[in-house]
């Protein structure tokens, strides 16, 4: 997951994200965020019922109006 824009002027804010859950530095970044900040998630893997898991195509990209 990657922040850039209002909020991250000075640098951006990235790492990688295991589990369904964001941990307190991304937290602490969606805080921060505001209009025009834009957040970018990619590499997205999901794990079905039966265990399998499979990559998604593309990502999520999100501009905070």
């Amino acid at each position: 997951i990657d922040f850039s824009g209002p909020g991250f002027e000075e640098a951006p804010a990235g790492k990688q994200v295991s589990g369904p859950a964001f941990d307190a530095d991304v937290k602490k970044w969606t805080a921060r965020a505001r209009s025009g900040t834009t957040v970018i998630i990619n590499g997205i893997v999901v794990r079905g019922p039966g265990g399998s898991t499979r990559s998604l195509e593309g990502g999520i990209t999100i501009v905070i109006e």
